[in-house]
């Protein structure tokens, strides 16, 4: 029986996948072990697909200007050496984004399958409009926002890196009046509640 249970949401699943933060693989290897029960939106599934893709985009757009400027570069005879090498680093992020696209489809199963869903209704798309309204959050964080609140009898703590959406004053106090318990690292949620690890 887990001694804990939390919701995750978007950053967990982009920390694991992408290796990002050390606390939310922790995080997940708790869930394995029973110690912990996840919930998930799963609105954040498709949320890590597409923040993915915005990340990649960028790492194939870096990939392309450094092409072109090894191109550029490879003019001049005397910079051989330095050309090959930034030919190299663009191949090598271009491979680096296949890896982690990998691992991204890896952890979305593994969270599929750890994290208990946490689904959207009516009352959810309703309440996502309002808490939009109410604290100016993103369509996707407003409604994360909502399945969270809807959440709240199942389980009441919430962890999330996203600081510009749910660290702000504005969203912490919308989520105290919600009796939610927020937690800006999945570290401080760990510590809080003494898991041992």
């Amino acid at each position: 029986m887990p001694d804990a249970s939390v919701i995750v949401e978007t950053n967990w699943i982009l920390d694991i996948a992408l290796g990002q933060h050390e606390a939310s693989a922790t995080l997940l290897d708790l869930a394995q072990r029973d110690q912990i029960q996840l919930f998930l939106p799963v609105i954040c599934l498709t949320e890590a697909i597409k923040a993915f893709e915005g990340k990649r985009g960028q790492w194939r757009d870096l990939a392309n200007r450094l092409v072109a400027t090894a191109a550029d570069l490879g003019r001049n005879m005397q910079l051989d050496a330095f050309v090959i090498s930034v030919r190299g680093a663009a191949t090598l992020m271009v491979e680096t984004g296949d890896t982690l696209e990998q691992r991204l489809w890896e952890t979305l199963e593994e969270a599929r399958r750890i994290a208990s869903p946490l689904g959207m209704d009516a009352d959810t798309l309703n309440r996502a409009r309002e808490i939009r309204n109410l604290l100016g959050l993103s369509p996707a964080d407003a409604a994360v926002l909502s399945t969270i609140v809807g959440a709240r009898g199942t389980c009441s703590e919430f962890i999330s890196r996203d600081r510009r959406a749910f660290d702000t004053d504005e969203s912490r106090s919308y989520l105290r009046e919600m009796g939610i318990t927020y937690y800006a690292d999945a570290a401080y949620f760990i510590e809080a509640r003494s898991i041992s690890r």
